[in-house]
């Protein structure tokens, strides 16, 4: 999956605008069909530093999953 991102004018940043908590994807596949996911911060971390995880949740009805590689 590629995001195309819109300029934030924060180039100190990477210039991304960040996903928010609710934010769709809509991934086109191959033969065309779409499969939708919605963003959520997953907290984790340590007792002095609070950390987020990405996590997708797939739309009813859909057996893809979308995760977020580093």
């Amino acid at each position: 999956m590629k995001v195309i991102y819109a300029s934030s004018g924060l180039s100190d940043f990477d210039d991304y605008v960040p996903f928010r908590d609710g934010t769709r994807v809509v991934v086109t596949l191959p033969d065309g069909t779409q499969e939708g996911f919605t963003f959520y911060g997953q907290p984790e971390g340590t007792f002095f530093i609070e950390d987020y995880r990405p996590r997708f949740v797939a739309d009813g009805g859909v057996w893809g999953q979308a995760d977020v590689s580093q």
